[in-house]
């Protein structure tokens, strides 16, 4: 950034001198010009002064077009940087568990249990994840906050009646593990959550993800459930092992 505005410092003054081109260019004949010869020598002097304010207007309408061309192309080269990073979602894949509880750092939490399969794309730019926020609105109580957690003893009783165990990879596009959403690159993720202090199930209305930057400004997108087709929810077997 230091190098752009050292190149338009630099820009300006070429221009600033590039438009100084007027000069008084007085000439006097003098009083004693009474000769042919002298006054042509007189009109030839003022001929070369016009001649030269051409040449420098011709100078100054070439500068002027560099200057144009190279700020079109500094415009130009910039433009992907100067865009915002804009994060796009949709739900591929959900679960819950309404009287569900987990134990992080020796504290329970109940409430709802919630794993979703995401698909996210960025665009712009690469994202640069220090951290996200997970928020779930209900038409009752309004917006909540989650709590996110890594998945590692995760279970789930089916509408079948099978108890099934979530198996993931810790780095198998889980979301909370990812530094960075790569610019045009569209992909899954895991997410596991609870909502806790919900006595009895609700389904939700909106899910809000806040995609907290190592620096610049959060990102956040919301997944509304009304936006989910429930006829193409994916039930992905190979993740979820019967016990």
């Amino acid at each position: 950034m230091k190098g752009i505005i050292t190149f338009f410092f630099i820009l300006m003054q070429s221009l600033s001198v590039a438009c100084d081109t007027t000069q008084q260019n007085e000439f006097v004949c003098p009083d004693s010009c009474t000769y042919n010869n002298v006054r042509c020598i007189c009109i030839q002097q003022e001929e070369t002064i016009i001649k030269d304010q051409g040449i420098q207007k011709s100078i100054f309408d070439w500068q002027a077009i560099i200057a144009i061309v190279a700020i079109i192309s500094l415009i130009v080269s910039l433009w992907p940087y100067m865009r915002r990073v804009a994060i796009k979602g949709k739900v591929l894949s959900y679960c819950y568990s309404p009287n569900g509880s987990v134990q992080l750092e020796n504290t329970y939490h109940s409430g709802i249990l919630y794993y979703f399969k995401l698909a996210l794309h960025c665009s712009n730019q690469n994202f640069y994840i220090k951290d996200i926020k997970i928020d779930m609105k209900y038409k009752s109580v309004g917006i909540q906050h989650a709590i996110v957690f890594y998945a590692h003893d995760f279970h789930l009783v089916f509408d079948d009646g099978k108890r099934r165990k979530l198996a993931i990879d810790s780095f198998d596009n889980y979301l909370p593990f990812e530094t960075v959403l790569k610019k045009d690159v569209a992909r899954g993720y895991h997410i596991t959550f609870i909502v806790p202090k919900m006595d009895a199930f609700e389904e939700y209305e909106e899910m809000i993800i806040t995609f907290i930057p190592f620096s610049g400004k959060e990102r956040t997108i919301v997944l509304k459930a009304k936006d989910r087709k429930k006829d193409l929810m994916l039930f992905d077997d190979s993740i979820w092992k019967i016990e």
